[in-house]
C-alpha cells in the first residue's frame, strides 16, 4: 500500500497544516496514473476474455466429440444385436458397401480415431488453457483492478480534500458565483421543461392539422354523394307509355287482323315483347303492360296506368277502370317483375347515396370538432411562466377561427340543396381553421419554441463562464492556502478582490410579434390566453426562483460588508 493510501485511511489532517498538503500531493501522484491504469485494466480484461472465449469453444467441441463417440458405440451395438439393424434386407444402402459387417467396421474406425487421437488432443489443449494460460491472465486482471481502484480512490480523495478546503475557507466571489450557478441550473431546468412542453404542443397542433385535413376529405366525399343523390332524385325512372311504343314505327312489329275488325299488334323490342289489342279506330283496347301502381291490373285506355285514380295513387279505382287482371295477358307479370326490380335498384341507389352523404358529413364534423378540441387543449397547456415571459408573442395566440360561422344542426337533412349548403358551409369552416392554424397559431408556437431554446442556450453559455470562473477562483484559493501553510511568499491576501469583472448575466431578448395574419377582422373573444383554464397566480417554481435570487442578493451584500 502506498503512503497516500495509508494516510487516507486515517483521520484527515487540518487544512491549515503541512500534513494536509503533503497528503494531497501524494494522492495526486497516485491519481496521475488513473488513465494508464484504466487502459491497462481494459487490455488485461480483453486478453482474458479472448482466451475464455477460445476455451468455451474448445469445450463445446469436446462435448460434440463425446456425443459422436456415443453415437458410434450405439451404432455398433445396434447393428450387432438388433434384428432390424442387423439385416441388409431393409437397408439397401448397405448391399454394395459390405453389408452389416462393413457398417460395423467403418463405425469402429471412426470410434478408434475419435478416442485415441482427437479426444486426448482436445482434452490436453483444454487442460493447458485452464491450468497454465488462464490463471496468469486472471491474476493480471486482479492486479490491474486493484491498481485502478487505488488510483480512482486517490483521485476521489483528492477532490474531496479540495472541496473541504473550499467549504472551510470560501471567498465572497466563490459563494456569490456558486449561488448564481445554482440559480442558473434552476432556470435552465425550467426552460428545458418548457421547451419539451412546447414541442408536445407543436405535435398536438400537427395532429389537429391532420384531423382538419381528414374532415375536408370527408366533406368532399359527402358533397359528391349528395350530388349523385340529387341527380338520381331529379331523374326518376320513366313510366312506360304503351301508346308511344305502339306509335313507334322503327320497332319490329307484326299485325294480325281479327274477325271483329280489331287487330293484334306484336312488337319485339329486344329484351321485352309488347302485345297490343287495337280497336278499329286505332285506340288501344288492351295491352300486356301492368299498372305501375301495383294494383294487379293492366293498362288499357289510360296512357300509363289502368285508370286515373291509380295515377294519383288512390287506394280505389275509378268508374272508368276496366280492371283487367295481369293473368289475362301473356308476359304482363314478367314486365311487372322487371319494372319492380328496376324500381328497387333505383331506390336502393338513392338510399345508399343519401346515407353515405349523411355518414360522411357527420364523420367530418366529428373530426373537425376533435381537431378544435386538440388545438384548445394544446394552447391551454402553455404554462403561465412562458406566457408572462413572452407576453408579446403569446398575445397573438388566439383561437377563434370558427366562432364567426354559425353552428349547423346535428344530423343529416332530407333536402339535398339545403344539405349541400350545409356541407359547403362546413368546408368553409374547416378551410378557415386550417388557414389560421397553419399561418398564425402553428408558426407562432414554433417561433416561441425557437426563442425558448435560444434562451436556454444563452443560459448554458453563461453557466459555462461561471463554471470557468468558479474553477479559477477555487485554484486561487487553494494555491493561496498552500502558500500560507507551506511558508511560501504570498503575493496578495487570501481574500483579495480580483480586478477581473464577473461574467455578465445573460438576458434573453424578447422577440416581436410574428408578421403572420392576425385575423382581427373576423375573430371574437371566444378563446384567448386571458380566458385559459389556468390560475393567473405565479407557480411554485416561479416563487422558488424569486426567493433564491433574493437570498443571493442578501448573501452578497453581507459578504461585501464583511470583506
Amino acid at each position: 500500500m502506498s503512503p497516500a493510501a495509508s494516510l487516507s485511511t486515517s483521520t484527515a489532517p487540518d487544512i491549515l497544516s503541512v500534513d494536509f498538503f503533503h497528503l494531497y500531493d501524494q494522492l495526486g501522484h497516485d491519481a496521475l496514473t488513473l488513465d494508464d491504469e484504466t487502459s491497462n485494466l481494459q487490455e488485461a480484461k480483453q486478453k482474458r476474455d479472448q482466451l475464455q472465449f477460445e476455451l468455451n469453444k474448445q469445450q463445446r467441441e469436446l462435448r460434440k466429440l463425446r456425443g459422436f463417440i456415443r453415437e458410434q458405440r450405439n451404432r455398433i451395438s445396434l447393428v450387432s444385436t438388433h434384428w432390424f439393424y442387423g439385416t441388409t434386407i431393409l437397408q439397401p444402402q448397405l448391399w454394395f458397401r459390405g453389408g452389416c459387417k462393413g457398417k460395423i467396421e467403418r463405425a469402429r474406425v471412426k470410434l478408434t480415431k475419435a478416442q485415441e487421437e482427437e479426444l486426448p488432443t482436445l482434452q490436453s489443449t483444454i487442460q493447458v488453457v485452464q491450468e497454465e494460460q488462464l490463471p496468469p491472465l486472471q491474476r493480471a486482471v486482479d492486479e490491474q483492478l486493484e491498481r485502478f481502484e487505488l488510483s480512482a480512490n486517490a483521485a476521489s480523495r483528492q477532490e474531496t480534500m479540495r472541496e473541504r478546503a473550499f467549504a472551510e475557507h470560501p471567498s465572497p466571489k466563490l459563494l456569490e458565483w456558486g449561488q448564481q450557478k445554482d440559480s442558473l441550473e434552476q432556470r435552465i431546468s425550467i426552460y428545458e421543461r418548457e421547451a419539451e412542453n412546447l414541442d408536445d404542443v407543436i405535435s398536438q397542433l400537427f395532429d389537429s392539422q391532420a384531423m382538419y385535413q381528414r374532415a375536408k376529405v370527408l366533406l368532399e366525399d359527402a358533397l359528391k354523394h349528395n350530388e349523385k343523390y340529387q341527380t338520381l332524385k331529379d331523374n326518376p325512372l320513366p313510366i312506360p307509355k304503351p301508346a308511344e311504343v305502339l306509335q313507334n314505327r322503327q320497332l319490329r312489329r307484326s299485325e294480325t287482323q281479327v274477325a271483329d275488325g280489331t287487330k293484334i299488334v306484336f312488337i319485339n323490342n329486344g329484351s321485352t315483347k309488347d302485345l297490343f289489342h287495337v280497336k278499329r279506330d286505332g285506340k288501344i283496347y288492351s295491352t300486356n303492360y301492368p299498372c305501375p301502381n301495383g294494383c294487379g291490373h293492366l293498362v288499357t285506355w289510360h296512357e300509363t296506368h289502368c285508370c286515373d285514380a291509380c295515377r294519383r295513387g288512390a287506394s280505389e279505382h275509378d268508374q272508368h277502370c276496366e280492371r283487367k287482371l295481369l293473368s289475362t295477358q301473356r308476359g304482363a307479370q314478367q314486365k311487372m317483375d322487371v319494372w319492380i326490380k328496376q324500381q328497387q335498384t333505383y331506390f336502393k341507389s338513392m338510399t345508399w347515396e343519401n346515407d353515405n352523404c349523411n355518414k360522411k358529413f357527420m364523420e367530418a364534423r366529428k373530426e373537425a370538432k376533435k381537431g378544435e378540441r386538440t388545438i384548445r387543449k394544446a394552447l391551454s397547456s402553455i404554462s403561465i411562466f412562458v406566457r408572462e415571459r413572452y407576453s408579446t408573442v403569446c398575445s397573438s395566440l388566439v383561437w377563434d377561427a370558427t366562432s364567426s360561422i354559425p353552428t349547423l344542426p346535428h344530423g343529416g337533412c332530407t333536402c339535398s340543396k339545403i344539405r349541400a349548403s350545409n356541407i359547403r358551409q362546413e368546408m368553409d369552416k374547416v378551410d378557415r381553421a386550417q388557414t389560421v392554424l397553419s399561418e398564425q397559431v402553428l408558426g407562432t408556437v414554433q417561433q416561441l419554441m425557437a426563442q425558448v431554446r435560444h434562451d436556454t442556450q444563452g443560459f448554458g453559455s453563461h453557466r459555462q463562464n461561471l463554471e470557468k470562473n468558479l474553477e479559477d477562483e477555487r485554484n486561487r484559493i487553494f494555491h493561496q492556502l498552500r502558500a500560507q501553510v507551506m511558508g511560501a511568499p504570498v503575493q496578495s491576501p487570501l481574500y483579495e478582490e480580483d480586478t477581473t469583472a464577473p461574467p455578465p448575466a445573460f438576458a434573453p431578448p424578447i422577440i416581436a410579434t410574428p408578421s403572420s395574419p392576425s385575423e382581427n377582422q373576423v375573430t371574437s373573444n371566444m378563446y384567448s390566453f386571458d380566458s385559459m383554464p389556468q390560475s393567473a397566480e405565479p407557480s411554485a417554481t416561479d416563487n422558488a426562483i424569486l426567493a433564491t435570487e433574493e437570498l443571493i442578493r442578501v448573501a452578497a451584500a453581507i459578504m461585501a460588508d464583511g470583506a
